[in-house]
């Protein structure tokens, strides 16, 4: 995730980790259409964060163009354009926050529409107690799809580990898993020298575009994890 908002860890995401890695990129990153270029040639999927409203607005702001149930469907539904004219290209998005606007079965059914309208997915991050994602997703016929973990919740070597552990394992009993991470240079080299022996483990990494073909077309709740702190956008 955060891909755009500094070049040196998004330049070396597309160099460094493998391609089926998916990049996020924040909408506001300035020239998104260039990263997202840059994305492709480097045969990555993809994403953009969609900043939505947290339960503890105005403390953590997702920003200035965030979904939210203070505004009508309408007003969110434009600022939803807005990110998704600066990301073209991308496969769909994916919230950035959104404790309190991905308990709004309303607010999220119109953007849920808006979504499919525009043939993209959504991926839902980790945490967010009471989500009505999943559910809003089945009855708008959006492609859905629950991360289980934020890999590098502890910036540690060995906790990273144990967590790209624990998604093998989901793998395997679920099918697919998808775990989401911050760019930073650790992660990066975990990520790298996992990924090598994934195969051998029976594991194969794959684009979000692969998971959602191959995947049962059925969705539980995503992981309930503790919410855990998310960047500033400027």
């Amino acid at each position: 995730s955060d891909m755009g908002l500094a070049a040196l860890p998004t330049e070396r995401a597309m160099k460094d980790l493998p391609p089926q890695v998916v990049l996020a990129f924040s909408p506001y990153a300035e020239n998104l259409q260039d990263w997202i270029a840059k994305a492709a040639a480097a045969r990555h999927e993809a994403l953009m964060l969609m900043p939505m409203e947290t339960d503890s607005y105005p403390q953590d702001d997702p920003g200035p163009r965030a979904l939210s149930s203070r505004l009508s469907d309408h007003d969110n539904n434009d600022n939803l354009n807005w990110l998704l004219e600066r990301g073209k290209g991308a496969v769909g998005v994916v919230n950035l926050m959104g404790s309190r606007f991905m308990t709004n079965e309303k607010r999220l059914a119109a953007v849920f529409e808006t979504l499919r309208k525009n043939n993209s997915m959504f991926v839902e991050t980790p945490g967010i107690e009471k989500s009505a994602g999943a559910a809003v997703a089945a009855t708008t016929d959006l492609p859905y799809l629950a991360a289980s973990a934020q890999i590098d919740a502890v910036a540690a070597d060995k906790a990273i580990r144990e967590q790209l552990a624990a998604l093998e394992k989901r793998a395997h009993e679920r099918g697919y898993a998808i775990g989401i991470a911050a760019p930073y240079p650790l992660t990066f080299n975990v990520i790298k020298s996992w990924a090598a022996g994934l195969e051998d483990r029976g594991v194969t990494l794959g684009t979000l575009k692969t998971v959602w073909k191959n995947k049962p077309h059925h969705e539980e709740a995503p992981a309930q994890q503790p919410p855990q702190t998310q960047p500033k956008q400027p």
